[in-house]
């Protein structure tokens, strides 16, 4: 059995740093090789792809749409967010 996670727009702008996580990954900061060493030691190619996903949606809800009114989301998920958001704050 998978926990789901839910939330309104606005939990979501308080709990998910996803603007953050678009604006470091659009910027040249991410482009460095500092930054790829970092993001090859600390995952790998299945975490990559989960992350791929991650990364499209924050820059729609970021750029494009916004976020959704609701939404769910596994608790990996959320654990997947929250490393990412760590990782673009420690770059």
């Amino acid at each position: 059995m998978k926990l789901i996670a839910e939330f309104t727009s606005e939990q979501l702008r308080a709990r998910i740093p996803y603007a953050l996580i678009c604006e470091t990954k659009e910027c040249s900061r991410w482009n460095t090789g500092t930054r790829r060493r970092k993001w090859a030691e600390a995952t790998d190619e299945a975490s990559r792809r989960r992350f791929a996903k991650l990364f499209s949606k924050a820059r729609s809800w970021t750029l494009v749409k916004g976020p959704p009114e609701k939404i769910r989301m596994t608790m990996r998920e959320l654990s997947d967010w929250d490393f990412l958001a760590s990782f673009c704050c420690n770059l």
